[in-house]
């Protein structure tokens, strides 16, 4: 997994997701989630993509982010 070819297409794709969310968030005003409000299913899952995080170059939070929108 420590393979620069996989690092540098994590860095890419990661890259373009957080491009595209970028895109999709413009002018639309940021909403903050209670700790409180998020079901188990949603925390699961969202633990479940940080695990993406293990490959080397995946951002964390561009994982989270991607799975919230």
């Amino acid at each position: 997994m420590f393979n620069s070819t996989i690092v540098a297409v994590s860095l890419v794709i990661g890259g373009i997701i957080l491009i595209l969310i970028d895109k999709k968030l413009v002018g639309q005003k940021s909403k903050t989630i209670a700790l409180e409000d998020i079901s188990y299913k949603n925390a699961f899952f969202i633990g479940l993509i940080q695990c993406f995080s293990m490959i080397p170059g995946v951002s964390r939070a561009a994982a989270t982010s991607s799975w919230c929108i």
